[in-house]
């Protein structure tokens, strides 16, 4: 099939979903960079997405940190891959099914991330509360303004707990997680699905098949998240979207509405 098949207005380098989320992606990474130290940055800071029983955590967080990037890197990363991977599949589905399917993965990805993180948080508390620390303890890493002022309270309290434990429940609470990630990996599984045998240039200069491609990726990423290699990033964030963008794929499967 040729791209001109693909719609009856022809094929777009840009279409309109592609071009929409790439503008409030730069939008609100803009806005977060100049006005992070302003009297508005609370406010920007609150998009990022927190776990539930952080004082900072909000439900509309799920949505909006998909929009929001650490890092100029982080941004040009997502942003390229959406665009190299997504264009395609959004002159195959149209605007409205890319679109549904974009958010769809991303809150996705949110949720598999909480869920992980509620089960690691689970632990980190059963060993503390196991170490003698009373619940008042947890309370007050989950809201403690620095990890600091969480070691001053266990001071306070004059027991003995592994500090490592300590610190892991307190960051836990405190680093948020950005980024449209999940949302692009849904966006590599459905065009490892659409296109398996597409070949897929890793730095512009070694070829591999797109559905080995998407296999690899996403076996790195879970041996990541389950032994911790590759800290300071959500590994169960990214295959959430893989996940739930199987899920939905497999779904209008059934209905007859792959391809249409």
């Amino acid at each position: 099939m040729s791209y001109n098949q693909i719609s009856p207005r022809g094929y777009s380098m840009l279409p309109e979903g592609i071009k929409y989320l790439l503008v409030i992606n730069v939008i609100c990474y803009l806005a977060f960079s100049m006005l992070k130290n302003t009297p508005v940055g609370p406010i920007m800071e609150s998009m990022a997405l927190y776990q539930p029983g952080s004082p900072f955590f909000h439900a509309w967080q799920i949505i909006t940190s998909v929009f929001m990037h650490g890092s100029f890197t982080h941004l040009l990363s997502n942003m390229f891959a959406l665009w190299m991977f997504g264009t395609v599949i959004e002159n195959i589905w149209g605007t409205r099914r890319f679109i549904i399917y974009y958010m769809i993965t991303a809150v996705g990805a949110s949720f598999l991330y909480l869920a992980v993180n509620q089960v690691e948080v689970y632990f980190a508390a059963s060993k503390l509360l196991a170490q003698g620390a009373p619940e008042s303890l947890l309370y007050g890493l989950r809201t403690a303004p620095d990890l600091d002022a969480a070691n001053s309270l266990l001071s306070q309290m004059s027991i003995y707990v592994n500090h490592e434990t300590l610190s892991n429940y307190y960051w836990y609470y405190h680093v948020p997680v950005v980024g449209a990630s999940g949302a692009v990996f849904g966006i590599l599984l459905a065009f490892g699905m659409m296109f398996p045998n597409s070949m897929i240039y890793i730095y512009f200069l070694f070829p591999i098949k797109a559905k080995w491609f998407v296999i690899i990726y996403g076996v790195i990423e879970f041996i990541s998240g389950i032994t911790g290699m590759m800290s300071g990033i959500a590994h169960f964030a990214h295959l959430g979207g893989m996940l739930f963008g199987y899920l939905i794929i497999m779904y209008w499967k059934k209905k007859g509405m792959w391809y249409h």
